[in-house]
């Protein structure tokens, strides 16, 4: 009994992941990466504009901002190659 009901909530997440990485590798493309790049760095170099009041100092928020948008990119190109790899 509890066999069967493991194995149906196996299915069920084995399925939902499925359609997750099927979604996301079809939809995920390098122009889609590109396009979330320029429109976090511009809300990262805005948020910390509209923020720095903190911390005054303009070369601290303009370097935050860039390892944030730096961080950005690297992490949405090695998400791009794990799905990828995962295909």
């Amino acid at each position: 009994m509890v066999e069967r009901f493991l194995a149906k909530v196996l299915l069920s997440i084995a399925k939902t992941a499925a359609g997750f990485l099927w979604f996301f590798d079809s939809h995920f493309t390098y122009l889609a990466i590109l396009l979330l790049v320029a429109l976090g760095t511009a809300m990262n170099f805005l948020l910390g504009y509209l923020c720095r009041y903190s911390k005054y100092d303009w070369w601290e928020w303009k370097g935050r901002a860039t390892f944030k948008s730096i961080r950005l990119c690297v992490s949405l190109l090695l998400l791009k190659g794990v799905l990828q790899i995962l295909r």
